[in-house]
């Protein structure tokens, strides 16, 4: 078997170099627009741009490993049965399932590692070359942040498309600093006027929830339009930390804020941290299953069946998120990994 291991190793490295180098490109390109505005600006110094484009292949990392993992398992498995590897183990009398203990091994490790670097590596490098693009903004909004920038209000944004907002709850204050009133509104638009330190916002379609002192009840209307103006602190402060950017115990600590609130995002950012990291785990099964049956004309064609695979993964953990956020059960965030589980072993027997 450790003649068998060691061929297998030795033709994984070729086609998992090559993937994770063109992901790795393809990473860096999609990230490669803001060094380009920031290496516009007049004044710009070098140490600084330096700085951004490090940041900006150090977070394309890990995704590139993971992608690069998956060609190479496919790479491999494709060239060993074009081979007869395959029919050695059957012809020996060995299990032909042994042939992934090495890859499983692997992508246990590296899942570990992956795990340590989505919680908190990235989360913190993620806010540093915000950081660094942010530098000469006076005012900016952010989705997935609780901003307290504001006189006597807290504005929590879910999305924000353009000057458009969905999703907006709106919190006044009291003199104690909690909410007496609170609005909610689906669709929402805004302007900045930085002169005047104020944040125009119209809201469409939501309610108003007021605590009445002298009654002692909540009351609550609806509203078709609504438009409010907000006193803006302080400007040229640093950037807020949306979702990416916060290490998993500041992740907990909003889980625990926002309970109140009822808000999933933060729960459903830390199971796609975690769903993400074991992502190795999927690659190893199903890039060998694939590359059997698929990629036995080498490492090319696994880099191109690579595509397909990493989208079709992709989707189905959006779609285990989006059940989670409409109200179904924290599992669904580990959705691929249900379904290879159910499906995976009579898959990979039938095609060994």
């Amino acid at each position: 078997m450790r003649i068998i291991y060691r061929y297998l190793l030795k033709g994984f490295l070729p086609p998992f170099f090559i993937g994770w180098g063109v992901f790795f490109f393809l990473f860096v390109i999609g990230n490669i627009f803001p060094l380009l505005k920031i290496l516009g600006k007049e004044g710009m110094e070098l140490a600084i741009f330096y700085k951004v484009f490090f940041l900006t292949f150090f977070v394309s990392l890990p995704y590139s490993i993971s992608c690069g993992f998956l060609t190479g398992v496919m790479g491999i498995m494709g060239n060993s049965k074009r081979e007869g590897g395959i029919l050695t183990l059957e012809i020996s009398g060995i299990r032909k399932s042994k042939i992934l203990l090495p890859f499983l091994l692997i992508s246990i490790l590296l899942s570990f590692f992956l795990l340590f670097f989505f919680l908190y590596p990235l989360p913190k490098s993620n806010y540093n070359l915000k950081c660094l693009l942010y530098k000469g903004k006076k005012f900016s909004l952010e989705e997935g942040v609780f901003l307290d920038n504001f006189k006597n209000y807290v504005v929590f944004i879910k999305k924000m498309r353009g000057k458009k907002v969905q999703g907006i709850t709106l919190y006044k204050l009291n003199e104690e600093g909690k909410p007496s009133r609170v609005i909610n509104a689906k669709d929402g638009e805004y302007t900045v006027e930085v002169n005047r330190k104020r944040l125009n916002l119209t809201l469409f379609k939501g309610w108003i929830d007021e605590f009445d002192v002298k009654r002692g009840e909540s009351i609550k209307g609806k509203f078709d339009k609504y438009s409010v103006s907000l006193s803006i602190r302080k400007l040229s402060l640093l950037p807020y930390k949306t979702l990416p950017d916060l290490t998993i115990k500041e992740i907990n600590k909003r889980i625990k804020e926002s309970k109140s609130l009822r808000l999933k995002i933060f729960e459903a950012e830390k199971g796609k941290r975690f769903s993400l990291s074991f992502i190795p785990l999927l690659f190893s099964l199903w890039g060998s299953l694939i590359g059997m049956r698929f990629a036995e004309r080498g490492k090319w064609q696994a880099l191109t069946l690579s595509f397909p695979v990493i989208a079709g993964i992709y989707l189905i953990f959006l779609l285990g998120e989006a059940l989670f956020m409409k109200g179904f059960h924290k599992i669904f965030l580990y959705l691929p990994y249900i379904l290879t589980f159910l499906f995976f072993p009579f898959y990979y027997e039938k095609t060994l």
